[in-house]
C-alpha cells in the first residue's frame, strides 16, 4: 500500500513538472521538447524500477 501511495504521488509530481515545462516549451519553441521529453521518460522509468524493487526487497521477495 505504501509502494502504491509513493508511486501515486511521485507520478503525479512528475506529470505537474511536465506540464509546466510544456507551458515553457511554447514560449520558446519545439527545439527543447525532444531533450525534455527523452529527460522525464527516462525519469519516469527509473522512478517505476526503483520503487518496483524498494517493493520487492520491502515485501522480503528475492530477485
Amino acid at each position: 500500500m505504501l509502494f502504491l501511495f509513493y508511486f501515486c504521488y511521485l507520478t503525479l509530481i512528475l506529470f505537474v513538472m511536465t506540464v509546466f515545462d510544456f507551458n515553457k516549451m511554447r514560449k520558446g519553441g519545439v527545439g527543447n521538447f525532444a531533450s525534455n521529453y527523452d529527460i522525464y521518460h527516462q525519469a519516469f522509468e527509473l522512478m517505476i524500477l526503483f520503487f518496483y524493487f524498494n517493493y520487492l526487497i520491502f515485501n522480503g521477495k528475492k530477485i
